[in-house]
């Protein structure tokens, strides 16, 4: 029998270390070596977390397979009312973390049958939730991909009259929050645009007062789930047990203890088409931009709708910083070595829940102690809390104020799209994609010319950054590839653009390191 000899590969030297970002804008390291496989490392965390090194070595995907992964949840979907403003949307999740904390939401219904909610609202049985839900499956929405009608009939629905509502959340400390606010807070929003109608003589409610009551609801919403677990506290506390089986403190304890800690940002797009509006009501870093063209001028607008609500905002500092006593501003916002955050930890001054920042902290150990949880920076002494709040920042626009300008779309996305790039470069790149998707590659500083946008004429909301093809914004080639919708396209660019090989190999990452090159991208 002849013996087997082993075929030898050969033995390819390592690649160079190539520099790049993480999507906190830290540094990172990519080494390419025989495998073919990536190796990644950084470091993460404040400066003074122990064990900031991390790293991976991960096997490189094919490029169908980085393909088929990105588009795996990418929809379109039409809307068939001929006059309205809304024609449609596009929608896409690519994950980064192993279970992915963004949400979205989308909910279309006739003004007229959200004043049933009104009658609703004071049933303890259920109705209220039962007639939002048929309220919004009576506008027929296509599934454009799966070529099928996923929504009722118009019947006698008529285009002028309709409320639609469209969100993107982004969890923190897990998912459950962003669940439950994907579920609940449109139905929130819809009531109480529904009482103001009622109270109004004509369809168009004061946009002040309605300001004003949208950021109420979403305190409201927020307070609700905030109080959960206090008041199941003083229940199970105070009622007889009845099973001799478990103890008193029973199994459904855990239900509210994994609430606890966990939180998630909102930013929601409100279009009531009756009053020719819409309105943005937004807590977070997530953010929302719109693009008009002006027929006049020949040029795009970007019209950035929201602020990001962080800690390197100086306005949000500030707004903070008045909250508190002065011989406390130094424990409320600080920076540990990765920007200015709330005790040092959060990221963003308004969201809902994050119960640490907003509970005293002998509430929160008595809360944490009895329902069996435990979370991270429970040994920050709060003296003055709450140190976050969920009262939403609301701006509107009126869509035929300018009868030079056209809204063309509006783009929803969470901060891991606004990681890598600015709000007029996504204007920029939608633009572009509607006029011409299959232009191939194109360098930043060349398509900035072949599309260019209005000066903004007013200060600029933070983060205000370097226009397209100027300055810090010149580098690299943006990739047009024919994608079958405005997302794909929109993650493609975030993804590298025309480095196709940046992509393939970030795409290619797992867990933490996948985590740290990039966050989940959702953008609607």
């Amino acid at each position: 029998m002849s013996s087997l000899n082993p075929i030898k590969l050969n033995e390819l030297p390592a690649s160079p270390i190539i520099k790049t970002t993480q999507s906190d804008g830290n540094e990172a390291f990519i080494q390419l070596l025989p495998g073919p496989l990536v190796k990644v490392w950084g470091q993460f965390g404040p400066n003074d977390a122990p064990n900031r090194d991390w790293e991976g070595t991960f096997y490189i995907r094919p490029e169908k397979e980085i393909e088929e992964f990105m588009k795996r949840n990418a929809k379109s979907f039409s809307i068939p009312l001929e006059h309205g403003p809304v024609k449609g949307w596009d929608e896409i999740v690519v994950p980064s973390n192993p279970l992915c904390e963004d949400r979205h939401k989308i909910d279309i219904g006739p003004s007229d049958q959200f004043q049933r909610l009104l009658k609703c609202a004071e049933d303890k049985g259920g109705a209220f939730w039962k007639a939002w839900y048929e309220a919004t499956k009576i506008i027929p929405v296509t599934d454009i991909r799966a070529a099928q009608v996923n929504k009722g009939d118009t019947g006698d629905v008529t285009s002028d009259h309709q409320l639609m509502f469209f969100s993107v959340f982004d969890g923190m400390g897990g998912n459950i929050f962003s669940d439950m606010i994907s579920k609940t807070l449109h139905a929130c929003l819809a009531l109480t645009i529904a009482r103001l109608k009622a109270e109004s003589d004509s369809s168009i409610v004061n946009q002040e007062r309605l300001s004003w009551a949208l950021t109420d609801t979403f305190t409201a919403v927020d307070q609700e789930l905030l109080h959960a677990p206090v008041s199941a506290l003083k229940g199970l506390l105070g009622r007889e047990d009845s099973s001799p089986i478990l103890p008193k403190l029973g199994p459904s304890n855990f239900l509210f203890g994994a609430t606890e800690g966990s939180g998630c940002t909102a930013c929601t797009l409100i279009v009531d088409t009756a009053a020719s509006r819409l309105y943005v009501a937004h807590i977070g870093d997530s953010r929302a931009v719109a693009g008009w063209y002006n027929s006049k001028e020949g040029k795009w607008r970007c019209d950035v709708l929201t602020e990001d609500q962080c800690g390197d905002n100086p306005k949000e500092c500030a707004r903070r910083l008045s909250r508190h006593p002065p011989e406390e501003a130094e424990q409320v916002i600080y920076d540990r070595g990765w920007g200015n955050r709330v005790l040092g930890t959060n990221d963003v001054v308004r969201k809902f829940g994050g119960s640490f920042s907003k509970r005293s902290h002998e509430e929160e150990e008595e809360i944490w102690n009895t329902f069996q949880t435990k979370q991270a920076f429970n040994f920050f002494k709060r003296k003055t809390p709450p140190y976050t709040d969920a009262e939403a920042a609301v701006t509107y626009r009126d869509l035929k104020s300018n009868p030079d300008e056209e809204l063309k779309f509006v783009i929803l996305a969470t901060d891991g799209i606004w990681d890598r790039l600015t709000s007029e470069e996504a204007v920029l790149l939608t633009a572009a994609y509607r006029d011409e998707p299959s232009q191939g590659d194109v360098a930043k500083t060349d398509l900035a010319k072949k599309y260019p946008m209005m000066s903004p004429s007013e200060p600029r909301p933070f983060p205000a950054q370097d226009l397209p093809g100027m300055s810090t914004r010149t580098e690299g080639t943006w990739s047009f590839d024919g994608d079958a919708d405005a997302g794909t396209h929109l993650i493609r660019n975030v993804l590298g653009g025309a480095d196709r090989e940046w992509r393939r190999q970030v795409l290619s990452m797992r867990e933490l390191a996948a985590r740290q090159m990039r966050d989940d991208l959702t953008a609607v």
